[in-house]
């Protein structure tokens, strides 16, 4: 955002090493986001667990307090 706003106003007020950076700071700030929204979605993507047949898909169920949660393969939700 900032920029963006650097860019805009350098091209205003006509100074063109102003417009510059700011250009430069908004193609960056324009990569970082798209770099951020790929890395999130690369780590919430569905993995297929190796254990569970194929359209299952391994949950912790919960347990007692001071007991161990065990996990059980049970069927994706559909669409």
């Amino acid at each position: 955002m900032g920029g963006g706003t650097t860019w805009v106003v350098g091209e205003r007020q006509n100074h063109n090493g102003t417009a510059n950076l700011g250009m430069v700071t908004t193609f960056i700030g324009v990569g970082a986001v798209m770099g951020a929204a790929g890395w999130f979605g690369v780590s919430v993507a569905c993995e297929e667990d190796p254990d569970c047949p194929r359209g299952e898909e391994c949950k912790e169920i919960p347990a007692l307090p001071g007991r161990v949660p065990y996990k059980q393969c049970m069927r994706r939700p559909g669409p």
